[in-house]
């Protein structure tokens, strides 16, 4: 099978800000619900359009994080209910924000500052940010790098995602070379991180040379069970399809199978990007892009398929030509799926391309299939990169770890030392254990596999009072936990 190269001279910037030339037109051209009287309207008339006719079925009941642009800017906003709120999360640019299952954090790649002299695209580093308490966190610091006059390095995330408890990081980067401002060459790795201070775990995925299209790692999103996740990445020489990274050990994380199959007709070219596991993790979700050659439209398509074998592929929409994937989540219930497009770019009239951030639109269909319907609260804005947590975000006052001790609170014992066992929930990782004890001295608390603890006491009086508070690594205090120890 002939394989695509990537010519040389090509550079990508995933989110140029350059006016698009053409017409606008985010029409459906095919959807599995009757929609001919809508088929000829942009994108923001269809959406607004059917939020008046099927308001009923809006998006009401869905939290959605999404991008959107003011400006020069991409700013992060959380839409509810209808209610639309901007996210100070400190930086002016969030790049593939994806939020984690238990809406806490939310996880976007921002650049650094630009530097005139180097006349290049900075590097981009990967941010946390802490919804209960509004602070944000450079986990992945990226530096441009100047080897020589005539050589620089850049790096820049791609999607990045939290495991289920919050402790794992699962990224794709982009290296760059370039020789001056031109001739660049890229590849893409796809790293496992610890989410607490960045150190790299595993790398799954070393590709020295980019995919033809662009697509490899946008997307990523991790099973319920926080043991798998799905991303694109090249299965067919320079193409992507869908696969599956599982921790087949520990600490290692290693490529178990494909659940899509791009297609190499050269010129002609079909990958697949923005993968979305449903909440249960039984459903997979994705665009299918189609490239029909150099310099062409693509024509996307969103389609739902069985997450465990890829197999059951149904296409829910096709969209018209030269609109092109941003984004892709399922809402909180599994009903219905929320996707972002907008209008496709192209650099050099070649593969490679880029959205038109002030061109793109959010909505929603339902993944039985069915006709599509508005997202409550976003309405024409030019947004993008859609992200819907599996519960919703918890105000500061509740989103507390809970401290539970194993076995019966009241101890009774004829040793001296006590030993007393727990763990929090979850979705919150303990940084330490505060203990305090009347009757008996606390000799060690130790923290075992993130979120689970152990205090050692040594017993002074028959009778011992002790109270236990975990904290976890932003600084959140459980409630207190009482024990009471009975030496006979």
């Amino acid at each position: 099978m002939q394989s695509v190269s990537v010519p040389s001279s090509l550079d990508f910037d995933f989110f140029s800000r350059k006016n698009s030339q053409r017409s606008l037109d985010w029409g459906m051209t095919s959807l599995s619900g009757d929609l001919h009287p809508l088929i000829n309207l942009s994108m923001k008339h269809l959406i607004l359009a059917l939020s008046v006719a099927l308001a009923s079925t809006s998006l009401a009941h869905s939290q959605v994080v999404y991008s959107r642009t003011s400006g020069n800017s991409i700013l992060l906003f959380q839409v509810e209910n209808g209610n639309v709120v901007q996210l100070p999360t400190g930086f002016n640019e969030h790049n593939f924000p994806i939020v984690s299952r238990d809406s806490r954090f939310i996880v976007f790649s921002t650049p650094d500052p630009v530097i005139p002299a180097l006349q290049v695209p900075p590097s981009s580093d990967v941010i946390i940010y802490d919804r209960v308490f509004n602070n944000s966190r450079r986990v992945i610091n990226n530096n441009t790098v100047v080897q020589n006059p005539a050589t620089v390095l850049s790096s820049r995330p791609l999607s990045a995602a939290l495991s289920p408890n919050n402790r794992i990081l699962a990224f794709g980067m982009e290296f760059t070379t370039r020789q001056g401002t031109a001739n660049p060459s890229s590849g893409r790795n796809l790293i496992i991180a610890n989410a607490a201070n960045g150190v790299q775990i595993d790398t799954p995925r070393l590709s020295p040379l980019a995919d033809s299209t662009g697509s490899e790692f946008v997307g990523l999103s991790w099973d319920p069970s926080g043991t798998s996740f799905v991303t694109p990445m090249q299965v067919n020489g320079l193409l992507t399809g869908i696969v599956r990274i599982a921790e087949v050990a520990p600490g290692d994380w290693q490529y178990v199978g494909h659940l899509s199959t791009p297609v190499n007709n050269f010129p002609a070219v079909t990958v697949q990007m923005y993968p979305a596991l449903s909440p249960s993790g039984a459903g997979l979700a994705y665009f299918d892009v189609h490239f029909p050659g150099v310099g062409s439209a693509v024509t996307t398509r969103l389609i739902v398929a069985d997450a465990a074998t890829g197999n059951g592929a149904t296409v829910l929409a096709t969209f018209n030509s030269g609109i092109y994937p941003a984004g892709l989540a399922w809402s909180r219930d599994g009903t219905h799926l929320i996707f972002g497009v907008a209008q496709q770019l192209q650099l050099f009239g070649n593969f490679l391309t880029s959205i038109d951030p002030n061109n793109a639109g959010v909505g929603a269909i339902p993944s039985s299939g069915g006709n599509i319907v508005s997202v409550n609260g976003i309405g024409d804005a030019d947004a993008f990169f859609p992200s819907v947590p599996d519960v919703a975000f918890l105000p500061r006052d509740t989103a507390r770890p809970s401290l539970k001790v194993k076995g019966k609170r009241k101890i009774v014992t004829r040793r001296s030392n006590v030993v007393i066992k727990g763990r929090v929930n979850d979705n919150f990782t303990v940084a330490r254990v505060l203990a305090k004890a009347g009757g008996a001295k606390v000799r060690k608390t130790r923290v075992i596999g993130g979120n689970r603890f152990k205090v050692v006491l040594k017993m002074r009086r028959s009778r011992a009072v002790v109270r236990l508070n975990a904290i976890d690594r932003a600084g959140l205090k459980s409630k207190k936990q009482t024990i009471r120890v009975v030496r006979p």
